[in-house]
């Protein structure tokens, strides 16, 4: 995986900021092997970054439920693992999985693997007298959305030398495009319109079109030369100069020179809400409806702000967001006791002392958005508040 993502970003300066988001635990172990091949050893957890604590937490809980498992079940889970590092996904869907089991684990709660055992759900859980199911989603930032985060670094590498070319000449710059429908049936268009518009200087009034806006020093609230800004500060100056909220961004800064950021947005809305209940409806099908069913989806590289908007949108009036999800679900799911919405977390350290020993706890907390289901028979069984 790491071989290929390597290949990839020779021929495209924007790729390692998409593979960062998406195969964060496959770098992040492809730079614990390089620490070890130099030291011997591996970096501490205690002075670790935050991936490679995220990579650690994963490797345990991997390695802890594989020597649990039947020799069929390891088979299968060997499989997944296989599968995760073929193809687009990646392995975060499984890392979410294991993250999810053991914050249940922590709740004092029997976790029962099935998915890999007999199919269906995941897992199943019982504490104490009282059994549920539990069926986990990941979501990325491309689900409903006209404008795919790789469909948007792969066209940044088709024209990055042409976006560098126009720093040389014209200092910073912002290339607003709007494209009719979808990237990926647009590119090579869109590709050829953005090139024509940054070696002339002028603007593209056909579809795709193509705006041109030259910036000066002052006009940007961060310097392009330091390192004292990110995507929060650049998405934050797009959206205030040019009312452009949570677009899609490539970005190439240049020492010296000054910075190009690149957005692209569709004449056609973005059907995120439409997109995950469509997957969590799916999901649904996999409980065996004789238990309470908790229904976990994991907004994986949204921007808080995207995660925020499909919550806030419940409260303007519109019939969107997480509540609208939420009520379709339980229409006709009785059996559904909770709809779960969760995001990438920060990991925390602490601390505890017991007697003469002293502990060290390293922790991951991030925004969840809890939903329980009125009439669902177990709707007010404490045995079940697992996520409140």
């Amino acid at each position: 995986r790491v071989s290929k993502l390597t290949d990839e970003t020779r021929r495209n300066p924007f790729a390692p900021y998409y593979f960062a988001e998406r195969y964060e635990y496959e770098l992040a172990m492809a730079e614990v092997c390089k620490f070890k091949s130099a030291t011997g050893r591996v970096p501490d957890v205690g002075s670790a970054d935050a991936k490679t604590m995220r990579l650690y937490s994963f490797v345990a809980m991997l390695s802890g439920v594989y020597d649990r498992l039947a020799p069929q079940a390891q088979k299968s889970l060997v499989g997944r693992i296989q599968s995760g590092l073929r193809d687009d996904v990646g392995i975060s869907p499984l890392a979410y999985e294991l993250t999810m089991a053991s914050h249940l684990m922590q709740k004092g709660v029997d976790v029962e693997w099935r998915d890999w055992e007999a199919g269906g759900y995941d897992f199943l859980v019982r504490n104490g007298s009282v059994e549920a199911e539990v069926e986990c989603k990941t979501f990325s930032a491309d689900i409903g959305r006209k404008v795919h985060r790789r469909h948007h670094f792969q066209l940044g590498g088709r024209i990055h030398e042409e976006i560098g070319r126009a720093l040389d000449r014209d200092d910073s710059i912002f290339v607003d495009t709007l494209i009719s429908d979808r990237l990926d049936g647009e590119m090579d268009e869109v590709a050829k319109h953005i090139c024509a518009a940054l070696t002339s200087g002028q603007d593209v009034s056909d579809m795709p079109i193509v705006k041109l806006h030259k910036l000066s020093a002052g006009d940007i609230p961060f310097d392009p030369d330091s390192k004292d800004y990110g995507p929060a500060e650049i998405t934050e100056f797009v959206g205030k100069r040019f009312d452009r909220k949570n677009p899609s961004l490539l970005v190439m800064a240049r020492k010296g020179r000054g910075i190009a950021i690149l957005a692209i947005r569709s004449a056609k809305p973005d059907e995120v809400t439409g997109g995950i209940y469509k997957q969590l409806k799916r999901g649904a099908t996999q409980f065996s409806g004789e238990r309470p069913a908790f229904l976990c989806a994991h907004m994986l590289d949204m921007r808080l702000g995207e995660i925020l908007q499909l919550h806030a949108e419940q409260e303007r009036g519109q019939p969107t967001g997480f509540n609208f999800i939420a009520t379709r679900l339980f229409k006709d799911r009785a059996y559904i006791h909770t709809l779960l919405f969760s995001t990438p977390g920060i990991p925390r350290k602490s601390q505890t002392i017991e007697g003469n020993l002293r502990r060290r706890h390293y922790m991951e907390s991030g925004l969840v958005f809890n939903f329980g289901n009125p009439s669902n028979p177990f709707a007010n069984e404490q045995g079940l508040k697992f996520f409140s």
